[in-house]
């Protein structure tokens, strides 16, 4: 939910590194319990390159249950694959200082992200299941 947040927060949004759309949040089944999937529509900067991609942020859970493993996706939609390279990175970096965000949260901030991500991918579970 904390990414979820950050990603949200650049809708709509013209200037800065980069742009989002149809940020969606879902849950699903794996070897170990139950990962999450984040994905959206980015437009990266400089908005003049016409780069743009599908980005794909995947939590799953390991034998460990204290470790879970991250998997991002970056589908190129548009712009010349140098470009896209070059503004990609600037992009991950960005993520990762989310992560590195994340660490210095209190605890009580972190507990509220994730009991409001748990509710919001639950609440997208029942939804699903109710237009089946």
């Amino acid at each position: 939910m904390f990414l979820r947040e950050y990603l949200e927060a650049h809708t709509d949004y013209s200037l800065g590194h980069f742009s989002t759309d149809r940020v969606k949040m879902s849950s699903f089944r794996t070897e170990h319990g139950e990962g999450y999937r984040l994905e959206c529509m980015v437009w990266l900067a400089p908005y003049d390159l016409g780069v743009s991609e599908y980005f794909i942020i995947e939590t799953r859970p390991t034998e460990d249950v204290f470790v879970n493993t991250v998997h991002i996706t970056i589908r190129r939609e548009s712009g010349d694959e140098s470009s896209w390279l070059r503004v990609t990175r600037n992009f991950l970096n960005l993520i990762r200082k989310q992560f590195l965000l994340w660490r210095t949260l209190r605890p009580e901030t972190r507990e509220h992200y994730i009991r409001t991500g748990l509710e919001a991918v639950s609440i997208i579970g029942e939804e699903r299941i109710a237009s089946a």
